[in-house]
């Protein structure tokens, strides 16, 4: 197994792998549960550094217009049999969550995580891209994300 992707809820915890679960410590106490796609997993800090999905882009695209972060930076992904999507859902690549794998652990334990898919690499590059080009990333993170760029 690389040191990017393990064994988690009888999937592999990787890259472009989506979930759904709630959490709404992470989410401005949001308890709905939202699509959350991985995209780094650090075996040696047992860290996963993740991105929730949103189907509210007119608010999403207002927040990036008044902050002043590029526009690109709002990447739009397509449901298909591949992803699990249901809808047309964004990424906000202004920002990205770093939860411990334990973190999981405990959300599916106590509300079910459901593994829905897999982002393509395409989808997957330019989440990947955008997160890399804003300002609102931190270098600690970019670093991360860099060794997943092709």
């Amino acid at each position: 197994m690389s040191k990017s992707e393990r064994d988690l809820f009888g999937t592999k915890l990787r890259p472009g792998a989506v979930y759904y679960f709630q959490a709404p410590e992470i989410l401005n106490k949001d308890k709905r549960p939202h699509y959350f796609i991985i995209l780094d997993v650090s075996e040696e800090e047992e860290m996963v550094t993740m991105r929730a999905t949103t189907t509210q882009w007119k608010k999403r695209l207002k927040h990036i217009e008044k902050v002043k972060y590029h526009l690109t930076s709002l990447v739009m992904l397509q449901p298909n049999a591949s992803n699990g999507l249901q809808q047309v859902s964004y990424v906000d690549c202004n920002h990205v969550e770093r939860e411990t794998i334990d973190f999981l652990r405990e959300k599916n334990d106590s509300c079910g995580i459901e593994h829905k898919g897999q982002l393509s690499h395409t989808d997957l590059q330019k989440i990947i891209d955008e997160l890399l080009n804003s300002r609102g990333v931190e270098k600690g993170i970019k670093r991360i994300l860099k060794k997943h760029k092709s």
